[in-house]
């Protein structure tokens, strides 16, 4: 199903990554052959990993207050916040709530939380459109993850693969239109998930069974098979679908801006679709996979203070879910920040 939404306007985006670097050889003792192959299939190098202490709210606020600076809007001018993350800094109450004191927004805007993964940045974007078309003038997207927190220190699967971050957005009335398309699969949710629950009995043969270096109930556990299989049988056709309901040739698009999942999956998803690597850029080797925050984060990293670099941009999240959300987004006027190190 296409959604479009008008009237709405992308003014600007600022991303923040931790400035601690951990190298793949650093992550675990494995030997050099089995390590070049990791790196090679993944193009992770590097991650960039939070500081102990630290959540994604954080590096939210880093951005905001970044992207507040940069494009001189005045705080008295956003009217809500949205936070969408997997990490939030609590159970209760919603981190937004938290983000509104921190930044100093006045107390008479809605304020509220996503939780959603590497599908989230489509969805905040589709939820802050959806503000604006409701009659509010400017809403701050903020999107940010710590994924790392939740990882086993001997799961490869998945200690080799995420990284952390945050990035502030700015949706706000315009004369452009966005399209969005959704697809969701929840049978598979066990292929990315942490079994944890708040309410509900948890089956223990349900989890995988529990070894030395394998997850805790608190831990991420991932399928990475079945999450590379999702991908490539359902981002192409939905891209491929969502291309023809919008009505644009492959050619009108200037970026297919992807969740950087890893490397292989870009590529082949590239391959499938008949795009060339530079316009289905992988450019996380740097990070890491920072779930929601990398597609801004491409985008920063690619089109960093290069204004009018661009004039639109196919952006699409998958996995977790296991779910995949595509948007069509104008962004030649879009105000696109180099990353931040803090």
């Amino acid at each position: 199903m296409l959604l479009k939404i008008s009237n709405v306007f992308l003014r600007g985006i600022s991303t923040v990554i931790p400035h601690n670097v951990l190298r793949a050889e650093e992550l675990a003792d494995i030997s050099e052959r089995d390590l070049k192959r990791m790196v090679k299939s993944t193009g992770f190098e590097q991650f960039r990993i939070a500081e102990k202490d630290a959540k994604a709210s954080d590096y939210c606020v880093a951005a905001a207050e970044a992207l507040i600076e940069r494009t001189g809007i005045s705080r008295e001018k956003i009217d809500a916040i949205v936070f969408v993350s997997q990490t939030p800094d609590h159970i209760a109450p919603a981190t937004s709530a938290i983000l509104q004191s921190r930044l100093g927004l006045r107390d008479d805007i809605p304020v509220f939380d996503i939780n959603h993964g590497c599908p989230g940045y489509v969805y905040g974007l589709f939820q802050s459109a959806m503000l604006v078309k409701a009659g509010l003038s400017r809403v701050l997207l903020c999107t940010g993850d710590t994924v790392s927190s939740y990882v086993a220190e001997g799961d490869r699967s998945t200690r080799f693969v995420f990284g952390d971050g945050g990035a502030a957005t700015f949706v706000e009335e315009g004369m452009d239109e966005f399209y969005f398309s959704f697809y969701t699969d929840g049978s598979r949710y066990k292929s990315l998930w942490v079994p944890a629950v708040i309410g509900r009995g948890l089956v223990m043969d349900d989890v995988m069974p529990s070894k030395d270096d394998s997850p805790s109930n608190s831990q991420i556990h991932m399928d990475g098979a079945e999450i590379m299989t999702f991908s490539l049988e359902v981002v192409p056709s939905l891209l491929e679908n969502f291309l023809q309901e919008v009505g644009i040739s492959k050619n009108d698009v200037d970026i297919f801006a992807l969740h950087q999942a890893n490397k292989l999956i870009i590529e082949t998803i590239a391959r499938k679709m008949k795009l060339s690597n530079e316009k289905m850029p992988f450019r996380a080797g740097k990070y890491g996979n920072t779930s929601l925050v990398s597609i801004p984060l491409l985008l920063s990293d690619l089109l960093g203070d290069k204004q009018g670099a661009v004039e639109n941009a196919v952006l699409c999240g998958f996995g977790v879910g296991l779910a995949a959300a595509a948007a069509y987004v104008p962004m030649r006027k879009t105000d696109i920040m180099r990353y931040i190190e803090v």
